[in-house]
Protein backbone atom coordinates (compact mmCIF):
# COMPACT_ATOMS: atom_id res chain seq x y z
CA UNK A 1 0.00 0.00 0.00
CA UNK A 2 1.31 3.48 -0.81
CA UNK A 3 3.43 5.14 1.88
CA UNK A 4 2.64 2.34 4.33
CA UNK A 5 5.08 1.83 7.19
CA UNK A 6 5.96 -1.72 8.18
CA UNK A 7 4.66 -2.74 11.62
CA UNK A 8 5.66 -6.20 12.73
CA UNK A 9 3.09 -6.45 15.52
CA UNK A 10 0.06 -5.59 13.40
CA UNK A 11 -1.16 -4.57 9.95
CA UNK A 12 0.95 -1.89 8.22
CA UNK A 13 -0.37 1.64 8.49
CA UNK A 14 -2.54 3.14 5.80
CA UNK A 15 -1.13 5.01 2.79
CA UNK A 16 -1.05 8.77 2.82
CA UNK A 17 -1.59 9.23 -0.92
CA UNK A 18 -5.17 10.24 -1.58
CA UNK A 19 -4.86 11.54 -5.11
CA UNK A 20 -7.43 10.52 -7.68
CA UNK A 21 -6.73 7.42 -9.71
CA UNK A 22 -4.82 8.05 -12.93
CA UNK A 23 -4.18 5.55 -15.69
CA UNK A 24 -0.58 4.42 -16.07
CA UNK A 25 1.06 4.98 -19.47
CA UNK A 26 1.82 1.65 -21.09
CA UNK A 27 3.73 0.78 -24.28
CA UNK A 28 2.09 1.72 -27.56
CA UNK A 29 1.53 -1.93 -28.58
CA UNK A 30 -2.11 -2.89 -28.86
CA UNK A 31 -4.07 -5.58 -30.69
CA UNK A 32 -6.16 -4.51 -33.69
CA UNK A 33 -9.41 -4.55 -31.73
CA UNK A 34 -8.09 -2.13 -29.12
CA UNK A 35 -8.31 0.79 -31.53
CA UNK A 36 -12.05 0.16 -31.83
CA UNK A 37 -12.66 0.75 -28.15
CA UNK A 38 -14.27 3.99 -27.12
CA UNK A 39 -12.13 5.85 -24.58
CA UNK A 40 -13.46 5.72 -21.05
CA UNK A 41 -14.58 9.12 -19.80
CA UNK A 42 -13.94 10.25 -16.27
CA UNK A 43 -16.93 9.48 -14.02
CA UNK A 44 -18.86 12.43 -12.70
CA UNK A 45 -19.29 12.66 -8.93
CA UNK A 46 -22.79 12.45 -7.55
CA UNK A 47 -24.29 15.63 -6.11
CA UNK A 48 -24.50 15.59 -2.31
CA UNK A 49 -27.64 14.28 -0.63
CA UNK A 50 -29.31 16.29 2.13
CA UNK A 51 -30.43 14.57 5.33
CA UNK A 52 -32.87 16.21 7.75
CA UNK A 53 -33.36 15.52 11.46
CA UNK A 54 -36.10 17.36 13.34
CA UNK A 55 -37.32 18.12 16.84
CA UNK A 56 -41.11 18.51 16.91
CA UNK A 57 -43.27 20.71 19.09
CA UNK A 58 -46.49 19.55 20.71
CA UNK A 59 -48.56 20.33 17.61
CA UNK A 60 -46.27 18.26 15.37
CA UNK A 61 -44.39 21.10 13.66
CA UNK A 62 -40.61 21.13 13.52
CA UNK A 63 -39.01 23.82 15.68
CA UNK A 64 -35.41 22.58 15.21
CA UNK A 65 -34.02 21.02 12.00
CA UNK A 66 -30.51 19.71 11.47
CA UNK A 67 -29.56 19.55 7.78
CA UNK A 68 -26.50 17.54 6.74
CA UNK A 69 -25.07 17.00 3.26
CA UNK A 70 -23.25 13.76 2.51
CA UNK A 71 -22.29 11.34 -0.29
CA UNK A 72 -24.98 8.78 0.62
CA UNK A 73 -27.13 7.47 -2.21
CA UNK A 74 -30.36 8.38 -0.44
CA UNK A 75 -31.52 10.71 2.30
CA UNK A 76 -32.98 7.63 4.02
CA UNK A 77 -29.51 6.16 4.49
CA UNK A 78 -26.99 7.07 7.13
CA UNK A 79 -24.96 10.19 6.23
CA UNK A 80 -21.72 8.90 4.73
CA UNK A 81 -18.40 10.72 4.61
CA UNK A 82 -15.10 9.69 3.08
CA UNK A 83 -11.67 10.76 4.21
CA UNK A 84 -11.11 14.36 3.18
CA UNK A 85 -14.83 15.23 3.06
CA UNK A 86 -16.22 18.18 4.97
CA UNK A 87 -19.29 17.81 7.17
CA UNK A 88 -21.45 20.56 5.68
CA UNK A 89 -24.92 21.53 6.77
CA UNK A 90 -26.95 23.93 8.86
CA UNK A 91 -29.13 24.14 11.94
CA UNK A 92 -32.50 25.87 11.53
CA UNK A 93 -34.66 27.02 14.47
CA UNK A 94 -38.26 28.13 13.95
CA UNK A 95 -39.25 29.53 17.35
CA UNK A 96 -42.81 30.77 17.90
CA UNK A 97 -41.90 32.35 21.24
CA UNK A 98 -38.86 33.65 23.00
CA UNK A 99 -36.51 30.88 24.09
CA UNK A 100 -33.87 31.24 26.82
CA UNK A 101 -31.14 29.31 25.06
CA UNK A 102 -27.66 29.83 26.46
CA UNK A 103 -25.59 28.21 23.69
CA UNK A 104 -25.76 25.85 20.72
CA UNK A 105 -22.86 23.49 20.10
CA UNK A 106 -22.23 21.10 17.21
CA UNK A 107 -20.12 18.05 18.09
CA UNK A 108 -18.62 15.30 15.93
CA UNK A 109 -17.24 12.50 18.08
CA UNK A 110 -15.70 9.06 17.61
CA UNK A 111 -16.58 6.26 20.00
CA UNK A 112 -14.84 2.92 20.40
CA UNK A 113 -16.36 0.09 22.46
CA UNK A 114 -14.13 -2.99 22.70
CA UNK A 115 -14.96 -6.67 22.92
CA UNK A 116 -15.74 -6.63 26.64
CA UNK A 117 -17.85 -3.72 27.76
CA UNK A 118 -16.14 -3.60 31.17
CA UNK A 119 -13.04 -2.30 29.38
CA UNK A 120 -13.98 1.09 27.93
CA UNK A 121 -10.79 2.23 26.24
CA UNK A 122 -10.50 5.02 23.67
CA UNK A 123 -14.02 6.26 24.42
CA UNK A 124 -14.36 9.62 22.64
CA UNK A 125 -11.00 9.24 20.86
CA UNK A 126 -11.65 12.62 19.31
CA UNK A 127 -14.31 15.28 19.72
CA UNK A 128 -14.82 18.23 17.37
CA UNK A 129 -16.76 20.94 19.15
CA UNK A 130 -18.04 23.99 17.25
CA UNK A 131 -20.07 26.82 18.78
CA UNK A 132 -22.95 27.67 16.43
CA UNK A 133 -24.39 30.36 18.67
CA UNK A 134 -23.79 31.78 22.12
CA UNK A 135 -25.76 34.57 23.75
CA UNK A 136 -23.95 37.86 24.26
CA UNK A 137 -25.73 38.79 27.53
CA UNK A 138 -27.85 36.98 30.15
CA UNK A 139 -31.07 38.60 28.92
CA UNK A 140 -30.72 37.70 25.22
CA UNK A 141 -33.35 35.31 23.85
CA UNK A 142 -33.92 33.60 20.52
CA UNK A 143 -37.11 34.08 18.53
CA UNK A 144 -38.41 33.44 15.00
CA UNK A 145 -36.39 31.97 12.13
CA UNK A 146 -32.69 31.40 12.75
CA UNK A 147 -30.17 29.46 10.68
CA UNK A 148 -26.50 28.68 11.32
CA UNK A 149 -24.47 27.01 8.56
CA UNK A 150 -21.45 24.90 9.47
CA UNK A 151 -18.54 23.16 7.78
CA UNK A 152 -16.30 20.79 9.74
CA UNK A 153 -13.13 18.95 8.73
CA UNK A 154 -12.87 15.38 10.01
CA UNK A 155 -9.24 14.68 10.94
CA UNK A 156 -7.49 12.00 8.89
CA UNK A 157 -5.42 10.86 11.86
CA UNK A 158 -5.73 11.04 15.63
CA UNK A 159 -3.73 10.07 18.69
CA UNK A 160 -5.15 8.13 21.63
CA UNK A 161 -4.19 7.86 25.27
CA UNK A 162 -1.57 5.25 26.09
CA UNK A 163 -3.77 3.12 28.29
CA UNK A 164 -1.63 0.02 28.35
CA UNK A 165 1.88 -1.16 27.54
CA UNK A 166 0.42 -3.08 24.60
CA UNK A 167 -0.58 0.12 22.80
CA UNK A 168 1.02 3.34 21.66
CA UNK A 169 -0.48 6.76 21.11
CA UNK A 170 -0.31 6.78 17.32
CA UNK A 171 -1.02 8.73 15.23
CA UNK A 172 -3.61 6.37 13.74
CA UNK A 173 -5.70 6.76 10.62
CA UNK A 174 -9.39 6.92 11.50
CA UNK A 175 -11.04 3.53 10.94
CA UNK A 176 -14.24 2.91 9.03
CA UNK A 177 -17.51 2.76 10.91
CA UNK A 178 -17.76 -0.77 12.31
CA UNK A 179 -21.05 -1.99 13.77
CA UNK A 180 -21.82 -5.70 13.54
CA UNK A 181 -24.32 -7.34 15.86
CA UNK A 182 -22.31 -10.55 16.22
CA UNK A 183 -19.04 -8.84 17.08
CA UNK A 184 -18.88 -7.19 20.49
CA UNK A 185 -16.62 -4.39 19.35
CA UNK A 186 -17.66 -1.28 17.49
CA UNK A 187 -16.38 1.93 15.97
CA UNK A 188 -19.02 4.64 15.85
CA UNK A 189 -19.22 8.26 14.74
CA UNK A 190 -21.94 10.63 15.94
CA UNK A 191 -23.04 14.12 14.91
CA UNK A 192 -24.70 15.94 17.83
CA UNK A 193 -26.34 19.34 18.31
CA UNK A 194 -26.61 20.40 21.96
CA UNK A 195 -28.89 23.32 22.88
CA UNK A 196 -28.36 24.44 26.47
CA UNK A 197 -31.07 26.42 28.23
CA UNK A 198 -30.92 28.57 31.32
CA UNK A 199 -32.96 28.17 34.46
CA UNK A 200 -33.13 25.47 37.09
CA UNK A 201 -36.22 23.76 35.69
CA UNK A 202 -35.26 24.16 32.04
CA UNK A 203 -34.32 21.12 30.00
CA UNK A 204 -31.68 21.02 27.32
CA UNK A 205 -32.45 19.81 23.78
CA UNK A 206 -30.39 17.56 21.58
CA UNK A 207 -30.40 16.30 17.99
CA UNK A 208 -28.13 13.31 17.45
CA UNK A 209 -27.49 11.06 14.48
CA UNK A 210 -24.93 8.42 13.65
CA UNK A 211 -22.75 9.05 10.59
CA UNK A 212 -20.69 6.60 8.54
CA UNK A 213 -17.03 7.25 7.82
CA UNK A 214 -14.82 5.61 5.18
CA UNK A 215 -11.01 6.03 5.07
CA UNK A 216 -9.36 6.24 1.65
CA UNK A 217 -6.66 3.60 1.22
CA UNK A 218 -5.31 2.12 -1.99
CA UNK A 219 -2.87 -0.59 -3.08
CA UNK A 220 0.37 0.18 -4.88
CA UNK A 221 0.32 -0.56 -8.64
CA UNK A 222 0.63 -4.24 -9.61
CA UNK A 223 3.39 -5.55 -11.87
CA UNK A 224 3.74 -4.19 -15.40
CA UNK A 225 2.57 -7.49 -16.95
CA UNK A 226 -0.50 -7.62 -14.70
CA UNK A 227 -1.42 -4.06 -15.63
CA UNK A 228 -1.03 -5.02 -19.28
CA UNK A 229 -3.30 -8.05 -18.79
CA UNK A 230 -5.95 -5.84 -17.17
CA UNK A 231 -5.72 -3.32 -20.00
CA UNK A 232 -5.93 -5.93 -22.75
CA UNK A 233 -8.52 -8.08 -20.95
CA UNK A 234 -6.20 -11.07 -21.25
CA UNK A 235 -5.41 -13.88 -18.74
CA UNK A 236 -2.96 -13.17 -15.96
CA UNK A 237 0.50 -14.65 -16.39
CA UNK A 238 1.72 -17.05 -13.74
CA UNK A 239 4.83 -16.90 -11.56
CA UNK A 240 7.16 -18.27 -14.25
CA UNK A 241 6.26 -15.63 -16.84
CA UNK A 242 5.70 -12.79 -14.34
CA UNK A 243 7.96 -13.43 -11.33
CA UNK A 244 7.69 -9.78 -10.22
CA UNK A 245 3.93 -10.10 -9.90
CA UNK A 246 3.73 -12.99 -7.43
CA UNK A 247 4.61 -13.65 -3.79
CA UNK A 248 5.54 -17.27 -3.03
CA UNK A 249 4.35 -18.36 0.40
CA UNK A 250 6.31 -20.96 2.40
CA UNK A 251 5.88 -24.40 0.78
CA UNK A 252 3.89 -26.90 2.83
CA UNK A 253 3.55 -30.65 2.85
CA UNK A 254 0.50 -32.80 3.61
CA UNK A 255 0.68 -36.46 4.62
CA UNK A 256 -2.32 -38.74 4.35
CA UNK A 257 -3.66 -42.17 3.60
CA UNK A 258 -5.17 -43.00 0.23
CA UNK A 259 -8.08 -45.47 0.28
CA UNK A 260 -6.85 -46.77 3.65
CA UNK A 261 -4.05 -48.79 2.05
CA UNK A 262 -1.10 -46.52 1.23
CA UNK A 263 0.61 -43.43 2.53
CA UNK A 264 1.01 -40.44 0.22
CA UNK A 265 2.71 -37.06 0.50
CA UNK A 266 1.33 -33.96 -1.22
CA UNK A 267 3.37 -30.76 -1.57
CA UNK A 268 1.70 -27.39 -2.13
CA UNK A 269 3.12 -24.05 -3.24
CA UNK A 270 0.72 -21.13 -2.96
CA UNK A 271 1.38 -17.80 -4.68
CA UNK A 272 -0.49 -14.53 -4.06
CA UNK A 273 -0.50 -11.57 -6.43
CA UNK A 274 1.72 -8.70 -5.33
CA UNK A 275 1.37 -6.27 -3.73
CA UNK A 276 -0.42 -8.02 -0.86
CA UNK A 277 -3.04 -5.27 -0.65
CA UNK A 278 -6.34 -5.57 -2.51
CA UNK A 279 -9.32 -3.29 -3.05
CA UNK A 280 -12.62 -4.56 -1.72
CA UNK A 281 -14.97 -5.42 -4.54
CA UNK A 282 -12.11 -6.95 -6.57
CA UNK A 283 -10.33 -10.24 -5.87
CA UNK A 284 -7.13 -11.80 -4.57
CA UNK A 285 -5.48 -13.53 -7.57
CA UNK A 286 -3.90 -16.86 -6.57
CA UNK A 287 -1.76 -19.53 -8.19
CA UNK A 288 -1.05 -22.98 -6.79
CA UNK A 289 1.32 -25.77 -7.72
CA UNK A 290 0.51 -29.22 -6.29
CA UNK A 291 2.99 -32.09 -6.60
CA UNK A 292 2.71 -35.75 -5.61
CA UNK A 293 4.44 -38.92 -6.80
CA UNK A 294 1.11 -40.76 -6.64
CA UNK A 295 -0.88 -39.75 -9.72
CA UNK A 296 -4.14 -41.09 -8.32
CA UNK A 297 -3.77 -39.01 -5.15
CA UNK A 298 -2.82 -36.01 -7.27
CA UNK A 299 -5.99 -36.32 -9.33
CA UNK A 300 -8.03 -36.33 -6.11
CA UNK A 301 -6.48 -33.41 -4.21
CA UNK A 302 -5.52 -31.04 -7.05
CA UNK A 303 -9.11 -30.04 -7.81
CA UNK A 304 -11.24 -27.02 -7.06
CA UNK A 305 -13.43 -28.93 -4.63
CA UNK A 306 -10.46 -30.35 -2.68
CA UNK A 307 -8.40 -27.15 -2.27
CA UNK A 308 -9.45 -24.82 0.54
CA UNK A 309 -8.01 -21.30 0.58
CA UNK A 310 -10.02 -18.83 2.65
CA UNK A 311 -10.12 -15.18 3.56
CA UNK A 312 -10.15 -14.96 7.35
CA UNK A 313 -10.85 -11.80 9.34
CA UNK A 314 -9.63 -11.06 12.86
CA UNK A 315 -11.31 -8.31 14.87
CA UNK A 316 -8.89 -7.86 17.75
CA UNK A 317 -9.02 -5.92 21.01
CA UNK A 318 -6.69 -5.82 23.99
CA UNK A 319 -8.57 -6.55 27.22
CA UNK A 320 -6.73 -5.68 30.42
CA UNK A 321 -9.63 -7.20 32.40
CA UNK A 322 -9.38 -10.55 30.58
CA UNK A 323 -8.45 -12.34 33.80
CA UNK A 324 -11.80 -11.30 35.29
CA UNK A 325 -13.71 -12.87 32.43
CA UNK A 326 -14.44 -16.59 32.40
CA UNK A 327 -12.96 -18.00 29.20
CA UNK A 328 -13.54 -21.64 30.08
CA UNK A 329 -16.21 -21.92 27.41
CA UNK A 330 -13.77 -20.64 24.78
CA UNK A 331 -11.17 -23.37 25.18
CA UNK A 332 -10.26 -25.14 21.97
CA UNK A 333 -12.09 -22.66 19.75
CA UNK A 334 -9.06 -21.76 17.62
CA UNK A 335 -9.65 -24.49 15.03
CA UNK A 336 -10.98 -23.44 11.65
CA UNK A 337 -14.72 -22.83 11.61
CA UNK A 338 -17.16 -23.33 8.73
CA UNK A 339 -17.36 -20.40 6.36
CA UNK A 340 -19.37 -17.59 7.89
CA UNK A 341 -19.15 -18.84 11.48
CA UNK A 342 -17.62 -16.63 14.14
CA UNK A 343 -15.63 -17.73 17.12
CA UNK A 344 -13.60 -16.17 19.90
CA UNK A 345 -10.10 -17.14 20.97
CA UNK A 346 -7.55 -15.88 23.46
CA UNK A 347 -3.77 -16.19 23.32
CA UNK A 348 -2.32 -18.17 26.20
CA UNK A 349 0.10 -15.49 27.42
CA UNK A 350 -1.55 -12.28 26.17
CA UNK A 351 -4.80 -10.43 26.66
CA UNK A 352 -5.54 -9.84 23.00
CA UNK A 353 -8.92 -11.32 22.12
CA UNK A 354 -9.97 -12.16 18.58
CA UNK A 355 -13.36 -12.40 16.93
CA UNK A 356 -12.55 -14.61 13.95
CA UNK A 357 -14.63 -15.19 10.84
CA UNK A 358 -14.00 -16.89 7.50
CA UNK A 359 -15.53 -14.61 4.87
CA UNK A 360 -14.74 -16.13 1.47
CA UNK A 361 -13.48 -19.29 -0.23
CA UNK A 362 -11.08 -19.36 -3.15
CA UNK A 363 -12.26 -20.65 -6.53
CA UNK A 364 -9.84 -22.73 -8.63
CA UNK A 365 -9.49 -23.91 -12.23
CA UNK A 366 -6.70 -25.61 -14.21
CA UNK A 367 -3.92 -23.34 -15.42
CA UNK A 368 -3.17 -23.34 -19.16
CA UNK A 369 0.11 -21.55 -18.79
CA UNK A 370 2.96 -23.29 -20.60
CA UNK A 371 0.66 -25.75 -22.34
CA UNK A 372 2.67 -28.80 -21.21
CA UNK A 373 1.67 -31.31 -18.57
CA UNK A 374 4.43 -32.05 -16.05
CA UNK A 375 4.29 -35.50 -14.53
CA UNK A 376 3.48 -35.41 -10.85
CA UNK A 377 2.47 -31.73 -10.93
CA UNK A 378 -0.80 -29.87 -11.26
CA UNK A 379 -1.04 -26.10 -11.62
CA UNK A 380 -4.16 -24.11 -10.86
CA UNK A 381 -5.27 -20.52 -11.15
CA UNK A 382 -7.53 -19.17 -8.44
CA UNK A 383 -9.27 -16.14 -6.99
CA UNK A 384 -10.73 -15.08 -3.69
CA UNK A 385 -13.55 -12.64 -4.39
CA UNK A 386 -13.67 -9.69 -2.01
CA UNK A 387 -17.10 -8.41 -1.09
CA UNK A 388 -17.70 -4.67 -1.47
CA UNK A 389 -18.84 -4.42 2.15
CA UNK A 390 -15.53 -5.62 3.66
CA UNK A 391 -14.21 -3.25 6.31
CA UNK A 392 -10.69 -2.09 5.41
CA UNK A 393 -7.65 -3.11 7.40
CA UNK A 394 -7.16 -0.84 10.38
CA UNK A 395 -5.37 -0.39 13.66
CA UNK A 396 -6.17 2.25 16.24
CA UNK A 397 -5.13 1.97 19.87
CA UNK A 398 -6.39 -1.33 21.24
CA UNK A 399 -8.55 -2.12 18.21
CA UNK A 400 -7.50 -3.90 15.01
CA UNK A 401 -9.10 -5.40 11.93
CA UNK A 402 -6.77 -7.63 9.97
CA UNK A 403 -7.17 -10.21 7.21
CA UNK A 404 -5.34 -13.45 6.53
CA UNK A 405 -5.28 -15.76 3.52
CA UNK A 406 -5.47 -19.24 5.05
CA UNK A 407 -4.57 -22.52 3.34
CA UNK A 408 -6.31 -25.53 4.89
CA UNK A 409 -5.49 -29.19 4.20
CA UNK A 410 -7.11 -30.66 1.08
CA UNK A 411 -10.19 -32.82 1.48
CA UNK A 412 -11.21 -35.51 -0.98
CA UNK A 413 -13.06 -38.81 -0.92
CA UNK A 414 -10.52 -41.55 -0.30
CA UNK A 415 -7.87 -39.18 1.14
CA UNK A 416 -7.66 -39.20 4.94
CA UNK A 417 -5.48 -37.20 7.31
CA UNK A 418 -4.58 -38.03 10.92
CA UNK A 419 -7.30 -37.14 13.42
CA UNK A 420 -7.09 -33.56 14.69
CA UNK A 421 -5.18 -32.23 11.67
CA UNK A 422 -8.05 -31.80 9.25
CA UNK A 423 -8.83 -28.19 10.26
CA UNK A 424 -5.39 -26.96 11.31
CA UNK A 425 -4.18 -24.36 8.75
CA UNK A 426 -1.13 -25.32 6.71
CA UNK A 427 -0.17 -21.65 6.45
CA UNK A 428 -1.51 -18.14 6.95
CA UNK A 429 -0.42 -14.92 5.30
CA UNK A 430 -1.61 -11.45 6.27
CA UNK A 431 -2.97 -9.18 3.56
CA UNK A 432 -4.51 -5.71 3.56
CA UNK A 433 -7.93 -4.66 2.34
CA UNK A 434 -8.15 -1.16 0.82
CA UNK A 435 -11.01 1.06 -0.32
CA UNK A 436 -9.70 2.66 -3.56
CA UNK A 437 -8.65 0.97 -6.79
CA UNK A 438 -4.93 0.77 -7.48
CA UNK A 439 -3.47 3.23 -10.00
CA UNK A 440 -3.68 2.06 -13.60
CA UNK A 441 -6.16 -0.17 -15.43
CA UNK A 442 -9.04 -1.49 -13.33
CA UNK A 443 -8.48 -4.98 -11.92
CA UNK A 444 -10.52 -7.76 -13.56
CA UNK A 445 -12.20 -10.83 -12.11
CA UNK A 446 -11.23 -14.04 -13.90
CA UNK A 447 -13.36 -16.69 -12.20
CA UNK A 448 -14.88 -18.85 -14.99
CA UNK A 449 -18.53 -18.05 -15.74
CA UNK A 450 -18.29 -14.84 -13.72
CA UNK A 451 -21.02 -12.44 -14.82
CA UNK A 452 -18.98 -9.33 -14.18
CA UNK A 453 -15.42 -9.20 -15.46
CA UNK A 454 -14.93 -5.84 -13.78
CA UNK A 455 -15.79 -5.05 -10.16
CA UNK A 456 -18.84 -2.92 -9.67
CA UNK A 457 -18.32 0.67 -8.58
CA UNK A 458 -20.46 2.79 -6.34
CA UNK A 459 -22.00 5.30 -8.71
CA UNK A 460 -19.38 7.52 -10.27
CA UNK A 461 -16.87 7.48 -7.44
CA UNK A 462 -13.34 6.18 -7.79
CA UNK A 463 -13.57 4.25 -4.54
CA UNK A 464 -16.10 1.82 -3.15
CA UNK A 465 -18.49 2.91 -0.42
CA UNK A 466 -20.88 0.11 0.52
CA UNK A 467 -24.58 0.75 1.08
CA UNK A 468 -25.60 1.57 4.63
CA UNK A 469 -26.82 -1.99 5.16
CA UNK A 470 -23.18 -3.09 5.23
CA UNK A 471 -22.28 -0.59 7.90
CA UNK A 472 -24.99 -1.75 10.29
CA UNK A 473 -26.18 -5.34 10.11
Amino acid sequence: MNDAASVSSGPPSYPSSLSARSDIDLPSYSPPTLSLRRPRTAPQPRPPVEHKYELLSGNGTAWATLKVQSRSRSSQQMPTFAEGDKVNGSLVLDLKKNESIKSIHLVVCHLYVPLYLSFLVDLDSFRLNTVLWERSNPHEKLHGQNEWPFSLDIPKEITVDETDAQTHAGPFRLPQTFLEKNVQASVQYDLVVNMKRTGFASSNSRIQTMIAYVPLTRPDPPSFLRRLAYQENSPLLGPEADPEGWQLLPPCSVNGTLFSNRQVNVNCQLYLAKPLCYTRGTSVPCFMSVTCMDEQALDLVATSSAIHVRLRRYVTAFNKDAALYNHSNLTGMKAAAPLGNRRYSEAATAKWTDAVEDLANGVWWPSREGGEVIEGTRRLNGEIKLDQSLKPTCRIGNFRIKYMVVLLPPTAVGFARPSGLTTTPLLEREIEIATIFAPGPRALIYTPNSRNSQPRTSGGDNYLIPPVASFVS
